[in-house]
């Protein structure tokens, strides 16, 4: 059994499944599983693919040359088949906050007031809106957001 083959078959660990978790929307851009893909093609950065290749929800199955110049080969990639179901079965339906950017959601002012993961967004929400998002609760999409 070859190496990348064997890491599919193993089950995912929980640092794999938690750091997913706590990280949806990069989660939500790994293309599915059988596809091999190029990092720069779905917005990952080299700090989320050393994050998913060492919890082996990611794996190298080459390398490729970067807009045809040779000296600037790149790695190709795909995704576990574990990691790929994991996502679709707990992630892809997850309450989204009430911008839509985000599964997850972060304290501006402690315990009153919250906005979304991500760093270029200005939408704020209660708390109320915030427990709903993180319990998965349903759906919060344009209920309780506000500018800054």
């Amino acid at each position: 059994m070859s190496r990348s083959a064997s890491r599919t078959a193993d089950a995912l660990n929980r640092s794999a499944k938690r750091f997913m978790r706590a990280h949806p929307n990069q989660a939500l851009r790994l293309p599915d599983a059988g596809e091999t893909w190029v990092a720069r093609d779905h917005g990952l950065g080299e700090a989320p693919l050393q994050e998913f290749r060492e919890r082996d929800i990611i794996y190298v199955v080459g390398r490729t040359r970067a807009g045809g110049d040779a000296r600037s080969a790149v790695n190709e990639w795909q995704t576990n088949p574990r990691a790929a179901a994991w996502i679709e079965s707990h992630i892809e339906g997850f309450t989204r906050t009430p911008c839509g950017c985000s599964a997850g959601v972060r304290t501006v002012k402690r315990g009153s007031l919250f906005t979304c993961t991500a760093d270029d967004c200005d939408a704020r929400f209660s708390r109320l809106v915030a427990e709903a998002v993180v319990q998965n609760r349903g759906p919060v999409m344009g209920q309780g957001a506000r500018g800054p």
